[in-house]
C-alpha cells in the first residue's frame, strides 16, 4: 500500500507558485533568458533568480519521478502511461497551440520590434522554428519523453522496490560528484536551450533528477536517510549557494573560472537544498487541509497558465513610468490575479478545459457543489 505523502503535494504547490516571483524576477534581471525584459535591469535580482535556479527545475523533475513511481505502483505500467498522456501530452499540445502562441508573439515580435500584427505572426508560429516556441511547456514534453525513454529502467526499479541498502547515511551524497561532472562538462556545449533534440545538458541532468525521484519513492531506506540528514544538508546547501552566488557575481573573472565557480559548488548546493526541502517537508508538512486540496489540484493548470499571465500584462507594465520596485509589485499582483481568475472561472469548472489542462474529471459531488445545487 502506497502511503499518501501530503508533503510531496506541498512541495509541488510550493515549486509551482514560486514561478510567479521567479519569472517576474527574470523579467528584471540581467541574463536574457525570458520572453520579455524590462528596459532597466537589476544585477541584484540575478542573485535571487540564480539561487532559485540551482534547485527549482531539479525539484520539479524529482517530484515527477516520485509521482511516476506512485502511479506505477498503484495502477500498473499501462495505466500509468495512459495517465501520462492525459496529464502531460494533451496539456502540452493544447497549451502550445494556444498560450505559447500568445507568449511567442511578445517574445519573437514585440521584443524584437518586428512590424508584424498578431495575425501575421500566427501562421509563422506554426511553420517556422524562428517564430515557434513551447515556452515554459518544455518541461512537459521533456517529462513525457523521459517517461517513455526510461520506462524499462523504471520497471526494473519497481520490481526491486525496497531492495536498496545504505550502510551509512552520508551515502545519500554519493550522486553529487557525478552530477557535478555532468553539469560542468555538458553545460560547456549545451548551456540550457530547451529544444529537446540538441540539449544534452538539460536532458541528462534532469533525467538524473527524475531517476532520483523514482528511487526516493521506491526505496524507503533513502527516505529514512534523508530524514536523518536533512538539517545538515540544508546548512551545506545554504553555504554552497552563498559561495556560488559570490563567484557568479564577478563578471571580471574569465568565463572558464565563472563556469567552474557556478557549476561545482552550485550543483552540490542544489542537491543539498533538495535534501533539506524533502526532509523539512516530511517532518513538518505531511498533513492535509482544504487549502492543500485546492492548491494541489491547481498546480498543473497554474504552471501552464502563469507564463502568459506574466508576459502579456508584463510587456505593458515594464514600460510604465514607475520605479522598478513598484512595477515588480504591480506585475506580481496582476499576474497572480489574472492567472488564478482564469483558472478558477474558466478552467476549473468545465470538463473540457479541465481535460485540456491535465486535470482529473470532476466527481458528481464536486460538480454539484460548483453549481450550488
Amino acid at each position: 500500500m502506497i502511503e499518501r505523502r501530503y508533503d510531496i503535494d506541498w512541495l509541488r504547490v510550493f515549486a509551482t507558485y514560486l514561478l510567479f516571483p521567479f519569472h517576474i524576477g527574470k523579467v528584471f534581471d540581467v541574463p536574457p533568458y525570458y520572453p520579455i525584459k524590462s528596459p532597466d535591469l537589476s544585477p541584484l535580482l540575478g542573485s535571487f533568480t540564480g539561487f532559485i535556479h540551482l534547485w527549482h527545475m531539479p525539484l520539479f523533475f524529482l517530484l515527477a519521478g516520485w509521482s511516476l513511481h506512485a502511479s506505477m505502483a498503484l495502477r500498473g505500467v499501462r495505466t500509468a502511461l495512459r495517465e501520462r498522456v492525459d496529464r502531460i501530452l494533451i496539456p502540452f499540445v493544447a497549451g502550445t497551440v494556444t498560450l505559447c502562441l500568445v507568449v511567442g508573439y511578445y517574445e519573437r515580435v514585440m521584443m524584437t520590434g518586428q512590424p508584424l500584427s498578431f495575425w501575421q505572426y500566427a501562421p509563422k508560429f506554426f511553420t517556422s522554428l524562428d517564430y515557434f516556441t513551447w515556452s515554459q511547456l518544455w518541461f512537459l514534453i521533456y517529462l513525457f519523453t523521459f517517461t517513455l525513454l526510461w520506462m524499462p529502467l523504471f520497471r526494473r526499479l519497481l520490481a526491486k522496490e525496497g531492495a536498496m541498502t545504505l550502510r551509512h547515511t552520508w551515502h545519500i551524497y554519493r550522486p553529487i560528484p557525478a552530477l557535478i561532472l555532468m553539469q560542468g562538462i555538458l553545460r560547456i556545449w549545451w548551456p540550457g536551450y530547451q529544444n529537446l533534440y540538441n540539449d544534452w545538458g538539460n536532458f541528462c541532468c534532469y533525467s538524473a533528477m527524475m531517476l532520483l525521484g523514482f528511487i526516493l519513492g521506491s526505496q524507503p531506506v533513502v527516505a529514512e536517510a534523508i530524514q536523518r540528514e536533512w538539517r545538515r544538508a540544508a546548512v551545506f546547501g545554504a553555504l554552497l549557494a552563498a559561495l556560488t552566488i559570490w563567484g557568479w557575481s564577478h563578471p571580471e573573472w574569465p568565463d572558464a573560472m565563472r563556469h567552474i565557480a557556478y557549476y561545482v559548488p552550485g550543483t552540490a548546493a542544489g542537491y543539498c537544498i533538495l535534501i533539506g526541502m524533502l526532509g523539512f517537508a516530511r517532518e513538518h508538512l505531511n498533513r492535509r487541509n482544504g487549502a492543500l486540496d485546492y492548491l494541489a489540484e491547481s498546480a498543473l493548470p497554474v504552471y501552464i497558465l502563469h507564463q502568459a499571465g506574466i508576459v502579456v500584462p508584463g510587456w505593458y507594465i515594464v514600460h510604465l513610468n514607475l520605479p522598478m520596485a513598484a512595477r515588480i509589485a504591480l506585475l506580481l499582483v496582476v499576474s497572480v490575479t489574472v492567472t488564478m481568475a482564469v483558472y478558477h472561472c474558466l478552467v476549473r469548472p468545465f470538463s473540457l478545459t479541465r481535460r485540456l489542462s491535465g486535470m482529473k474529471a470532476r466527481s458528481r459531488r464536486v460538480a454539484t457543489s460548483l453549481h450550488g445545487d
